[in-house]
């Protein structure tokens, strides 16, 4: 194999304590290090059966899987390959395994000896605690540092003797490309909390902003995209004190979008929504699951194309909303208000500021990344 491990993450590893955390900022290695880990000691034997989890089948996919298999494809045949079940037979007889954390029969599966979560960050407290309780040895975790979720406060219950913490930036990261990491460091020319976070490998307090990655479209930058392609439709549905947002999101990256309002307004406004999905040729529309007798209230008018959104904890959506580079349409006044004041008030709350705006867009990542 071509190892390309950070000597850094090595050594945090080779501590062997119960369980491992690396974070810290992009392109420092933290996920091939541990991924090339698996690999050796499957070679060795040293386990039976590890398993690699991410949040979704579509990031599993694109990023750990990948990774591996450019890494044992050297050993040829040696590995024997299961496509269907995804899963890697060594000579030892060790397997390793890729599962989806959306896959509820494999969180509740039989017992691994090994464990790695990838971007751990991005799983629920109770996604974990089921991985955690069926696992006889290891765990391995990374995650970009975003702020504090659920790790810190069950890190904080156990013995320091069972876990190891490694922080680690790009200058860690040998491998790099003298473009890549030009690419990196010009992000403290474009956003200073952006660049504290994937740059430098900070942990961004969790009383910060909530909306990270974002910018101002120029006028009229995107209208050939909004042209020729579908959007998907998020809905958030108000009351007497509270507005109703509708939101368009064109994808135009694997993880950029470019995002237009396109009502926003107080009350239900079930006809106003009626008449704004009526002017746009849209893929999809995904409102606010918490409001089943709305959504059927909108199929009855003829929307048939108004789905539920997927649930998920709150934390745990603005983390997957922050992956996205969002280009916000300039003439979206409420949506750029929204994003600009909205602000965590501790680990768990959002200030006062209303949301309505960027929780219809919370709906659309829920489907896009799910």
């Amino acid at each position: 194999m071509n190892l390309r491990a950070i000597q850094k993450h090595w050594k945090a590893l080779e501590k062997r304590k119960r369980i491992t955390v690396l974070y810290g900022g992009s392109r420092s290695g933290k996920t091939f290090t541990i991924l090339q880990y698996l690999a050796i000691n499957a070679i060795l034997g040293k386990f039976r059966l590890a398993s690699v989890v991410s949040k979704t089948f579509s990031h599993l996919r694109k990023g750990a899987l990948r990774e591996f298999r450019a890494i044992v494809e050297p050993l040829g045949e040696l590995v024997q390959q299961n496509r269907s079940l995804l899963t890697f037979t060594f000579p030892s007889g060790a397997v390793v395994e890729f599962f989806s954390a959306d896959t509820e029969a494999k969180l509740r599966g039989p017992q691994r000896d090994w464990l790695f979560i990838n971007e751990a960050n991005l799983l629920s407290q109770d996604e974990f605690a089921q991985l955690y309780m069926r696992t006889a040895d290891r765990i391995f975790l990374d995650f970009n540092p975003v702020g504090k979720f659920w790790l810190d406060d069950f890190l904080e219950n156990l013995s320091p003797d069972d876990y190891i913490i490694d922080k680690s930036t790009h200058w860690d990261n040998p491998f790099l490309s003298k473009a890549q990491r030009e690419a990196i460091e010009n992000m403290r020319f474009i956003d200073e909390v952006l660049y504290k976070i994937y740059a430098l490998g900070e942990r961004e307090d969790y009383r910060g902003r909530a909306v990270l990655n974002w910018e101002i479209a120029i006028e009229s930058q995107y209208d050939h995209i909004a042209a020729k392609t579908r959007p998907y439709i998020g809905i958030d549905f108000g009351f007497s004190h509270a507005e109703t947002a509708v939101v368009a999101a064109w994808q135009i990256g694997q993880y950029e979008l470019y995002v237009k309002e396109m009502l926003y307004k107080q009350g239900q406004c079930l006809d106003e929504i009626k008449k704004t999905l009526e002017t746009v040729d849209y893929d999809l529309a995904l409102a606010d699951a918490a409001q089943p007798d709305m959504i059927t209230a909108l199929q009855a008018l003829g929307l048939e194309y108004v789905s539920a959104c997927r649930k998920m904890e709150l934390r745990q959506s603005y983390a997957i909303l922050n992956r996205y580079k969002l280009i916000i349409d300039p003439k979206s006044a409420n949506l750029i208000r929204e994003i600009k004041n909205l602000q965590w008030r501790d680990e768990k709350h959002l200030n006062g500021y209303s949301d309505h705006a960027i929780d219809a867009l919370r709906y659309i990542i829920h489907y896009l990344y799910l």
